[in-house]
């Protein structure tokens, strides 16, 4: 399968080339991964540019798949002439998608790719606050001042 993922400028796009994730930053910068990805099943894909350690690497399902080095660090992030395009020529599901403009560590791109649900009790804590929205319904807990900020009283 051959397809684009996501094209945030001319240059800089995550793409699936004969079945493999390959991320482009600049027409003569690519990095492309080794797996085969199957697309009858659910992934989750990441793509990390940090400039500063002039570093990209990409991520299936949380696991590096690839790395690269010596990239340049004047790559603009700033293409407001560009169309977005998701999705080009890819039969299947594209679940959510998200920009950052920080580099994640692969402990934050693990967290995203294997957190099935999050409740933090200092907030809503009956709404997931991870990525699959599955709320929660309680009965005989009462929400009180903790040690720090809020617990529950079972």
């Amino acid at each position: 399968m051959n397809a684009i993922l996501i094209q945030l400028t001319p240059y800089i796009s995550l793409n699936l080339v004969n079945g493999v994730l390959v991320a482009s930053l600049e027409p003569n910068i690519t990095l492309a991964g080794t797996s085969v990805i199957s697309t009858n099943q659910w992934h989750h894909f990441s793509f990390v540019c940090d400039p500063t350690q002039k570093t990209t690497t990409i991520y299936i399902d949380g696991a590096i798949e690839a790395t690269g080095s010596s990239i340049k660090s004047e790559i603009s992030s700033n293409d407001s002439n560009s169309t977005i395009i998701i999705g080009s020529e890819f039969t299947g599901y594209i679940d959510q998608l998200s920009i950052s403009l920080k580099a994640k560590s692969h402990q934050a791109v693990l967290w995203d790719a294997t957190v099935a649900a999050y409740y933090p009790v200092d907030l809503s804590w009956l709404l997931d606050k991870g990525p699959n929205g599955i709320n929660a319904t309680a009965s005989n807990i009462i929400p009180i001042y903790g040690w720090r900020y809020n617990a529950l009283n079972f």
